[in-house]
């Protein structure tokens, strides 16, 4: 019988190397066992080292391409929201509602003065920062807001933007458009029926013809009218003639035009320089002022003529309004100089404070173009009607793109009623 043969150095540790690269540390156990020099064994400690590197970087890379894909099917599954904006279901309040979004949770409602956000200051939430994944409506009571001008006197919208979210979701948010809301007002107080217009005639474009066609055309009983004057003559008079109405002071650049078949007497004046009617309605012998104003000038400008006409104004209890170019609008957001504010501030509403409007998303300024709808919800002013003694309006509408834009503003009117 010949003896065994045992292996060589050299051969246990190929054996080892061989081993430890198909089973990691159990290479390294059987070339121990064998009698491996200490040399070999570091050297097989050092491979199975790497190689257990290299499976824990491909396990890491495999989890991180599972972590992103999940992340991706999540946010395919959160829908995109979608609010109605409807008025308020009382007085001074203003509500959007949406149907439930997918994949949703909880929902979250910002409010801005200004639209697309652009109000100055910290985020504004209606309620607590997220609701519920039942609710379906929001509701914004504006009574308190006159800082961000938003009080029912000022006759503006609130934009809100609705926000989905998915709590236990790795998704980004979804939010809607921002839209502008109309708060519902209180029915103003019954009286004497009037539709009083607010006109810029252009007195460069001197269309006096189709203004009057514009204004005939509206219902309008009473129009306060601006840059009467032209080369081609007294565009007051025409325009008043055209209709076959009174004016006041027709000389004046500024005047008030009036059916006589509704108002039984309107009287003339000045007012701080601007050209002024007190009239009585023949139906309930109703009487109140309008005064005819043409601000001009930088947003301080225009706030500092509006603070001196209602300085000059009576204040006798008698409903009292005033129309007009005021030229500024209510950029830059936040600024209270502009002329709006300020007769805000010195009891007036503005008559887009209404029950009903028609084209408030348009500008009131046309410049002889073809109008486009403020994609905001709603359109900048330069034309105001504000009244004080009389809190809001039963309709406001702004006349766009009639007969050919006559002139470079539109006419804009409303119902009221002289208390």
């Amino acid at each position: 019988m010949s003896a065994p043969t045992f292996p060589t150095t050299r051969t246990v540790r190929l054996l080892a190397l061989s081993l430890s690269a198909s089973l990691g540390v159990v290479g390294l156990t059987a070339a121990s066992s064998l009698g491996a020099d200490p040399a070999a064994g570091g050297r097989a400690t050092a491979l199975a080292a790497a190689h257990a590197a290299v499976h824990a970087d491909a396990d890491r890379k495999h989890k991180k391409k599972k972590k992103h894909h999940h992340t991706k099917i999540k946010n395919r599954k959160l829908g995109i929201p979608s609010p109605h904006a409807v008025t308020g279901p009382a007085a001074n309040q203003a509500s959007i509602t949406w149907s439930k979004t997918k994949g949703a949770n909880r929902y979250s409602v910002l409010w801005s003065s200004g639209p697309y956000g652009k109000w100055p200051g910290p985020t504004t939430y209606v309620g607590p920062k997220w609701l519920s994944g039942s609710t379906r409506s929001a509701t914004l009571d504006i009574s308190g807001l006159g800082a961000y001008q938003l009080s029912p006197a000022y006759g503006n919208p609130v934009f809100m933007d609705l926000w989905a979210d998915n709590s236990r979701d790795r998704a980004p948010r979804h939010k809607s458009k921002y839209v502008a809301v109309w708060p519902q007002i209180a029915t103003p107080a019954a009286g004497a029926a009037v539709r009083l217009g607010q006109y810029n005639l252009d007195g460069i474009s001197q269309n006096w013809g189709a203004d009057a066609q514009n204004i005939a055309a509206s219902g309008a009983n009473i129009v306060a009218v601006q840059e009467t004057n032209g080369s081609r003559g007294d565009g007051g008079r025409q325009v008043a003639s055209a209709l076959g109405w009174g004016i006041v002071n027709p000389e004046a650049s500024e005047a008030i035009l009036y059916n006589p078949s509704v108002f039984s007497s309107c009287s003339s004046s000045l007012v701080a320089g601007w050209s002024t009617a007190t009239c009585t309605t023949r139906a309930g012998s109703k009487t109140f002022r309008v005064t005819s104003v043409h601000y001009g000038g930088t947003n301080a400008q225009t706030g500092a003529a509006a603070q001196a006409t209602a300085n000059a104004l009576p204040n006798d209890g008698m409903p009292t309004i005033i129309a007009g170019d005021f030229t500024s609008n209510r950029e830059p957001y936040g600024s209270a100089e502009q002329a709006q504010p300020v007769l805000v501030r010195n009891g007036f509403w503005d008559a887009q404070a209404s029950l009903s409007r028609v084209n408030a998303n348009y500008s009131t300024f046309n410049g002889h173009k073809t109008a486009s709808p403020n994609p905001s919800g709603q359109g900048t002013r330069a034309d105001y009607i504000m009244m004080r003694g009389i809190n809001g309006s039963f309709a406001y509408h702004n006349v766009v793109n009639t007969y050919g834009n006559p002139s470079d503003h539109n006419l804009i009117w409303a119902d009221i009623q002289i208390p």
